[in-house]
């Protein structure tokens, strides 16, 4: 018989065996087709996550299902301060949700997304903002679709759409989201 975890990880101590593992299921799941992928990934991972610290409430942390010591389904969010015409917000970014094919189906995704997402419950963050190509599958978690305009002011072309999925949610979905142009101040996750 199998045996599940779930688990929360911390970026800044997280071993390289983790992130690897994290890397090849990411891989497989978003259908990387690169040469050296999985490496690839684990090395942009390893770059990326001291960069994403803070408190201990707001620390880029890392939800994992492992069956039999094996990672099968992971999601990450960090803090991220962003810019609305109500003034400065201070969200949870939901980024790395996937699961392997083989496990999908089993609310192994839904388990770490969800873990991701009651950091906003607990009142670490204002709320959660992401991009999602599967806005059904975030709905049923209670998160919402928003419209507005994102723009990037940091970038080379601050006027680009900083998303590359087509679909902005927040969680929760009633919370109070402002119109007008929205300032990542950063790259889209």
């Amino acid at each position: 018989m199998s045996e599940e975890t779930a688990e929360i990880l911390e970026w800044s101590s997280m071993d390289a065996a983790d992130v690897s593992q994290i890397a090849a299921v990411r891989v497989v799941a978003f259908e990387v087709k690169e040469e050296d992928a999985v490496s690839n990934y684990a090395e942009r991972l390893h770059s990326i996550r001291s960069g994403h610290t803070g408190s201990p409430e707001t620390s880029t942390r890392c939800a994992v299902v492992r069956i039999d010591g094996k990672i099968i389904a992971t999601a990450d969010s960090f803090l991220r301060r962003i810019a609305t015409p109500a003034g400065p917000l201070r969200v949870l970014a939901l980024a790395g949700v996937a699961c392997l094919p083989q496990h999908r189906g089993n609310g192994y995704g839904r388990r770490v997304a969800r873990t991701m997402l009651q950091r906003v419950d607990q009142r670490a963050f204002d709320l959660s903002l992401f991009q999602t190509g599967v806005a059904p599958f975030y709905e049923k978690l209670g998160c919402r679709l928003v419209s507005n305009r994102f723009v990037n002011s940091l970038a080379d072309d601050p006027a680009a759409n900083p998303w590359w999925n087509p679909q902005v949610m927040i969680y929760p979905a009633a919370a109070g989201w402002p119109d007008g142009t929205i300032d990542l101040l950063g790259p889209g996750y």
